[in-house]
């Protein structure tokens, strides 16, 4: 895609990550969180991986959204899966 400076536009959707769907642009319900793993103390800058997970508001309406979120920090190693024994 081009735009009027015919310079080259690169456009990403978006995808729920608990449902895998596609969020429109004009969806202004949605929430994104970045997950962190670990933030230097004296820099503040962010030393490890990160993640980022968005939601849809369907989602957050079924409540279902903690845990949505603690099984995807569970899959991407934030969480132990011991922590919920």
């Amino acid at each position: 895609m081009a735009n009027t400076r015919t310079n080259s536009i690169i456009l990403f959707d978006e995808k729920c990550a608990t449902t895998n769907k596609i969020i429109v642009a004009r969806d202004h319900t949605i929430i994104q969180l970045d997950i962190v793993d670990e933030v230097d103390e004296q820099t503040r800058i962010i030393t490890r991986k990160t993640s980022t997970y968005i939601q849809t508001v369907s989602v957050r309406m079924m409540t279902i959204a903690d845990d949505s979120i603690a099984q995807l920090d569970t899959r991407d190693e934030f969480i132990n899966k011991q922590y919920f024994r």
